[in-house]
């Protein structure tokens, strides 16, 4: 029994591999936890499980308390029906553990039964879908087979969608075909949150009883998405996943890709995304990304969608869906109106083939002509002749019912009892699926008294399904229900009145708030739409905040940018000025990086952000939590090659950092002057900075600093600048021992962005030194690592390093070519920084093709550069460079004066190997050096 996945006990099925448990053919909705504890309980049926037992197997190691093995024995007994005082499936035996009472045998496997060949469902429970079906299910035959297949799903409120995908996952489970991941998009009114029905798909995939093979494609092809799931981190993993640095939108988008073409080479795959209309804009990135692919994937994306709803027009789904279908990348099943002989087929399954006083085949077109052939409308309608004496069902009985889905659901509402009413409408508030503790928040009331009414409308089928159990992070129990269409959720919204769904809000965020104090950011998007919605802007932007952090760690700048905004909306709100203009600071320097990474260094929206910034700050004076805020102007101001404004940021950062005597504040301080003081070309001060962080570091203790100080370890950068220095110095066995130690501590990171950092600093210090394989290989692997994670800037300095080793290894014509590519990847992400450095590269490219005009014009630019921008650092070499083309000109005068110039300029900044070459250049033009 231990190696079955698939069990039948009583009225139950129960699939491990999934974790879904259904009952008479209907899905009860179980959290990856307890399912885990029901596939051990089902394995050793009428057996003990001892509590121990189900810890090591369900936690794996992981540290909890019995009361989360508790939380999952309420929830298993909530869903299967049954009472702990008189247990009819899960028996507790009092301090040692838990048994299944009835036996659970091993189910059937028909896998190789084809999806395209199995019997049409029960039109009962699906009306008039046949061929539709068959469609789904020979999309999926063709996934199985290698053939990616996207399906769009798509038609008004009501006409199926939901229940069609729903029969087809059905057919999938039945067959035993492969895996199913569901993820559900919101309809948030605010921003949202990025990735989320992926990352909600992901995370009930993984956290299956049978996901560890999930979890660990996860943990290979895509630790970026891994480490947005930490239900399921384990103590160890942890720690790793918190350090690693924030990934780019692309490597984000080539990560899940990459990982669900593994998971979907292990066992077909389908991939169900529910109301697409209203995803976030990063999950429609990812789903065209991946339907582009021309590479083989046993993989079937089914995608629900409502055309004309206002949310498809915003993201642009139509054209998206539009440009997919025209190179072939998906299919679109239209659903139309029920005909006349699925809706007498429907009434026949229902109601009997009489169907009472009049027949269905009399009752049908009047039903057709009442309801428009909408499914939904039309199953409501049935429903309540069902409940009637057959003597009754008549075709005068639908005269009355309204030919409009949304009245006729608004008669339904009417006709509830009040408390009924009020409790489904404060419920509307939350979401589909809602948790009858929110429900009580919102209503101001009893939790008890709200479990009893949510069930007594679930039994009865009114609007309401139980979709599960959840114990908040506070330890609060709830009841999960779903309403059974987001039809009735708006309706029942729109009729609030506009302060009771405001006092609702606001209600509902402060009960989540309190609930989730230890793990706000978890859902951090739902409280600030809440709060907004709530009318209370001011405990919003805290929110949107944390929010807007989780979606840059995505990668997700659009949607960090509209939580940001929508932050600074509200900024006007604060009553105090300090923290008014703190708060407005910490937001405009986000909004900054965020635009930073997604319009470039030199974008108006940067400049505007970062400048607004710094003139805040200029108000408050010195404080420590402004150090991060002056920090990141310090970066740009860098970035853009702004010398004398970083110089002065570098020393504003070490006057905060001396003064509030901050271990973590002074290195990042030291890392502004070390790299500012370096690009000045003062080599002994750029050193002294870099050691004096190194002798304050900790990797322990400081590593995470990297996620708010430029995305790299700090410690790792201090010795790529050290090394540096000491090879501009002439100190080459020290530098060397300072690559070696930065490539070590950078390789033992996990962090793809400081290693490609570190490859290139070392491949440069190499390339200064003349070491032309070390600074050949180094490049080499910092320009494969940043293509790789989409690092532009490592990339384009990594790439000029690179072509200079190429021309060097006698390859001049790639080498040019990849040394012009660099400078101009650096022009077109407005980037300055090190730019003097590769206009050299590029100009002693230049000089051995013998492109002598080509050569002036980029050393003339990187001696204007320099003076422009302060960064000196390569001056010395720049004007030897230019010395060699005038004496190639014969221009001996010219070439001396340069000579001398580059020397004069090595001598003040202590760069004695840069002097060398420039004296030994001096003595190749005839003239002694003294």
């Amino acid at each position: 029994m231990a190696a079955d996945r698939r069990f039948a006990f009583d009225r139950f099925r129960f699939d491990a591999r999934t974790g879904e448990l259904w009952r008479d053919g209907r899905e009860v909705k179980l959290t990856p936890r307890a399912a885990a504890v029901l596939h051990l309980l089902a394995e050793r049926a009428e057996s003990l499980v001892t509590k121990q037992d189900l810890l090591d197997r369900v936690w794996g190691g992981m540290a909890v308390g019995d009361d989360a093995l508790t939380s999952c024995i309420q929830e298993l007994r909530a869903a299967l029906g049954d009472d702990a005082r008189r247990p009819r499936y899960v028996e507790t035996r009092h301090r040692r553990g838990y048994r299944l009472m009835v036996p659970a045998k091993a189910a059937a496997d028909d896998s190789a039964v084809a999806l395209s060949e199995m019997a049409a469902p029960d039109p009962s429970r699906l009306v008039g879908r046949v061929a539709e079906l068959k469609a789904l299910a020979s999309a999926f035959d063709q996934a199985r087979s290698g053939r990616r297949q996207v399906v769009f799903v798509t038609g008004e409120p009501g006409i199926g969608k939901s229940a069609l995908a729903d029969a087809f996952l059905e057919q999938l489970r039945a067959g035993n075909a492969g895996r199913i991941a569901h993820g559900q998009c919101l309809d948030h009114h605010g921003v949202g949150e990025p990735y989320l029905p992926l990352i909600e798909a992901l995370t009930r995939l993984a956290g299956a009883p049978d996901g560890a093979a999930v979890k660990k494609i996860l943990s290979a092809q895509a630790p970026s998405w891994l480490a947005q799931m930490p239900s399921l981190w384990t103590r160890s993993e942890r720690g790793a996943l918190a350090a690693r640095g924030r990934p780019t939108r692309e490597r984000m988008l080539r990560e899940l890709t990459l990982a669900v073409e593994a998971i979907a080479a292990d066992a077909p795959l389908l991939l169900k995304l529910e109301d697409i209309h209203w995803s976030d804009a990063s999950t429609l990135d990812w789903l065209v990304h991946m339907a582009r692919r021309p590479e083989p994937a046993r993989l079937m994306v089914l995608v629900t969608l409502r055309p004309a709803d206002p949310a498809a027009a915003r993201v642009g789904l139509g054209g998206i869906v539009a440009e997919l279908a025209l190179h072939g990348r998906c299919r679109e099943i239209a659903l139309a109106p029920l005909g006349l002989a699925a809706i007498e087929a429907y009434l026949e399954a229902r109601l009997g083939a009489a169907g009472g006083a009049a027949g269905s085949h009399d009752m049908a077109p009047v039903l057709l002509e009442r309801t428009g052939g909408n499914p939904l409308f039309m199953t409501s309608i049935v429903n309540e002749l069902a409940q009637e004496d057959a003597s009754r069902r008549t075709p005068g009985a639908l005269a009355s019912i309204p030919r409009d889905v949304r009245r006729f659901i608004d008669r339904q509402i009417d006709d509830l009892e009040e408390n009924e009413r009020n409790l489904l409408a404060a419920a509307s508030v939350i979401r589909r699926e809602f948790a009858t503790a929110a429900v009580a928040a919102a209503l101001d009331g009893d939790v008890d008294a709200v479990e009893t009414a949510c069930a007594r409308l679930a039994r009865r089928g009114v609007f309401v399904v139980k979709a599960g159990s959840i114990a908040w992070p506070d330890g609060t129990p709830a009841e999960l229900y779903s309403f059974r269409h987001d039809l009735y959720r708006e309706l029942l919204y729109d009729r609030l009145p506009a302060t009771r769904r405001a006092a609702s809000h606001a209600r509902v965020g402060r009960r989540l708030e309190a609930a989730w104090s230890g793990r706000l950011e978890a859902i951090a998007a739902e409280l600030a739409e809440h709060f907004e919605r709530g009318y209370e802007a001011v405990r919003a932007i805290p929110h949107h905040q944390r929010a807007a952090a989780k979606a840059l760690r995505r990668s997700a700048n659009a949607e960090a940018i509209g939580h940001l905004r929508r932050a600074l909306e509200a900024v006007g709100s604060i009553a105090d000025e300090v923290e008014r203009t703190r708060t407005e600071v910490e937001l405009r320097v986000g909004l900054g990086a965020a635009f930073m990474a997604t319009r470039g260094f030199g974008a108006p929206e940067v400049l505007e952000a970062y400048s607004t910034a710094e003139a805040l700050c200029e108000k408050l004076g010195e404080r420590a939590d402004l150090f991060p805020a002056t920090w990141g102007q310090w970066m740009f101001r860098t970035g853009r090659g702004e010398t004398a404004a970083a110089r002065r940021l570098g020393a504003r950062l070490l006057g905060l950092a001396q003064k509030f005597d901050d271990a973590g504040l002074k290195i990042q301080a030291h890392h502004a002057m070390w790299s500012t003081s370096f690009v000045c070309g003062e080599l002994a001060e750029a050193r002294a900075h870099a050691d004096a962080a190194l002798a304050l570091f900790d990797g322990r203790l400081h590593g995470s600093l990297a996620s708010s100080y430029g995305n790299h370890d700090a410690g790792c950068c201090a010795r790529n600048f050290g090394a540096l220095a000491l090879a501009l110095a002439g100190d080459t066995d020290a530098a060397r021992v300072m690559m070696d130690r930065s490539l070590a501590a950078a390789k033992s990171l996990d962090d793809p962005f400081s290693l490609a950092l570190t490859l290139y600093f070392t491949s440069a210090a190499a390339q200064m030194l003349g070491d032309v394989a070390l600074a050949t290989a180094n490049s080499k692997l910092s320009m494969q690592m940043a293509t790789e994670h989409d690092l532009a800037q490592p990339r384009a300095w990594s790439m000029g390093v690179a072509g200079w080793c190429v021309a060097e290894n006698g390859d001049v014509a790639q080498g040019l070519a990849l040394a012009t590519q660099a400078v101009a990847t650096m022009r077109a992400i407005h980037s300055r920084h090190f730019m003097v450095y590769l206009l050299g590269l590029a100009t002693d490219v230049h000089l051995k093709a013998g492109h002598q005009a080509e050569a002036i014009e980029a050393v003339d630019e990187g001696l204007a550069m320099a003076e422009a921008t302060g960064e000196r650092f390569y001056s010395a070499e720049l004007h030897r460079l230019r010395g060699e083309l005038l004496a190639r000109a014969d221009d001996r005068t010219g070439a001396e004066a340069a000579f001398r110039a580059g020397i004069e300029v090595a001598r003040r900044q202590g760069a004695k190997m840069l002097e060398r070459k420039a004296a030994d250049s001096l003595r190749r033009l005839g003239v002694p050096h003294g």
